[in-house]
């Protein structure tokens, strides 16, 4: 199997390679433009791919492809629909809207969004907050097209201003009074805002539609295990509130780079054993 990361330098100067070794022959580009993609990719088992477009023109002679990974995201680059540059907002609506389609694309009825932030001095915090919710409305508009749901994901707070706990995400859920919107946890920020699944699923009831289902300590995004979080006491209550989403983890923390099927397995396995 021959495996091709075309753009290893936007994925992160701490991003470890060296696991894909264990599939097959990977050839890795720094970087990559929609010209050069084509004959980089023509013999690729597996493309990952960040900002090239995947189209025909990119990839349409890649006989043996068999997967595409993209790997967009929205922390590490300038996306922030609550930007105090009208051009800011701009790109970052139209990669949302370039996702929402993709999503549509793949079948999906859901897809992750994030307010953005505002000046951390709140010097800005109206406009900063009316801009998000302009934009997740505008996005909202075009999930419904596509039958798709967004998940707005609940933040650390030092990672917005804007929505960052379970009165937020409410506030924010009442202004923008859409069908195609509802809320996210990640266990993380809830731990850290001092709350609880519980919180969620009485306020929001099936408004609440996705979880990123994570130990922390109680920060971090930890292997089941790993950390300091209630796994029990959380599952007892999406079950005692009837929750019918899904639970994803989201192990994203550096011990686990050369390894990180085994936190996933570990995660399963204490997931396992509280539910059987």
């Amino acid at each position: 199997m021959k495996i091709v990361i075309l753009e290893a330098d936007s994925l992160g100067e701490d991003m470890v390679f060296t696991p894909f070794e264990e599939f097959g022959e990977v050839v890795i580009y720094p970087s990559c433009t929609s010209e050069q993609a084509p004959e980089r990719v023509q013999d690729a088992d597996v493309v990952i791919a960040n900002k090239v477009p995947i189209c025909e023109a990119t990839i349409g002679q890649a006989k043996n492809l068999k997967l595409v990974c993209l790997t967009p995201e929205q922390c590490v680059y300038p996306v922030n629909l609550a930007a105090p540059s009208e051009a800011a907002r701009r790109r970052s609506l139209k990669f949302f809207e370039d996702n929402i389609r993709a999503a549509s694309e793949l079948g999906t009825d859901k897809m992750l969004i994030t307010t953005g932030y505002g000046f951390f001095d709140e010097s800005n915090y109206e406009e900063a907050w009316k801009w998000a919710r302009d934009g997740i409305y505008d996005l909202a508009e075009l999930a419904k097209i596509h039958g798709i749901t967004l998940a707005l994901e609940v933040l650390r707070r030092d990672e917005s201003n804007l929505v960052y706990n379970l009165p937020t995400l409410t506030q924010m859920l009442a202004e923008l009074k859409h069908d195609s919107v509802g809320g996210m946890i990640d266990t993380i920020p809830m731990a850290l805002a001092g709350e609880r699944p519980a919180d969620y699923l009485q306020a929001l009831g099936d408004r609440l539609v996705h979880v990123h289902f994570i130990d922390g300590a109680p920060r971090g995004h930890l292997a089941w295990g790993d950390g300091i979080l209630d796994m029990q006491g959380y599952l007892e209550e999406f079950s005692r509130y009837h929750y019918k989403g899904y639970l994803s983890l989201e192990i994203t923390d550096g011990r686990y780079y050369m390894d990180p099927t085994q936190s996933v397995q570990q995660s399963v396995n204490a997931l396992y054993k509280v539910l059987k």
